[in-house]
């Protein structure tokens, strides 16, 4: 009886093992020329903010593709988040910063789901004992 079960067992895994192959094998065929598949960037555009005329960092356009967030440079310490509005494929229009998001401290990595909850990581609570920072804030927008 025990020498079945092995049987059955080394049977089951080859079955397996022959099926996650077909299914690797499958996905490089099918996909590996595929666009699906990222292979680098191509046909980059610089766009523009008008009535902005600092460095746009970490830029992330909502999913409806109308607003385009980004955070500033004033210095190591402190980033603050702003946002425009579309007006061509190339072209925002400066609308100003994102309201009650900023601090004094580093606001950055904008990011916005399809519910308009907008995400962004800040230092205002940093506490230099713990050594690795993560804060993670929410809002609607």
């Amino acid at each position: 009886m025990k020498r079945r079960n092995i049987g059955l067992t080394v049977i089951s895994i080859l079955i397996i093992l022959v099926i996650n192959i077909s299914i690797i094998l499958y996905i490089y065929t099918n996909f590996r020329d595929s666009d699906e598949i990222y292979h680098g960037f191509s046909n980059e555009q610089k766009i523009t903010i008008l009535g902005y005329d600092s460095d746009a960092m970490e830029p992330y356009i909502s999913r409806d593709d109308y607003y385009l967030f980004f955070n500033n440079y004033e210095g190591p310490n402190d980033k603050d988040l702003y946002y425009a509005e579309r007006l061509n494929s190339t072209t925002f229009q400066f609308k100003g910063e994102v309201e009650g998001v900023n601090s004094l401290s580093v606001d950055g990595n904008p990011s916005m789901d399809n519910y308009s909850n907008f995400y962004f990581i800040s230092t205002r609570d940093y506490n230099p004992a713990l050594g690795i920072y993560s804060s993670i804030y929410t809002g609607k927008f």
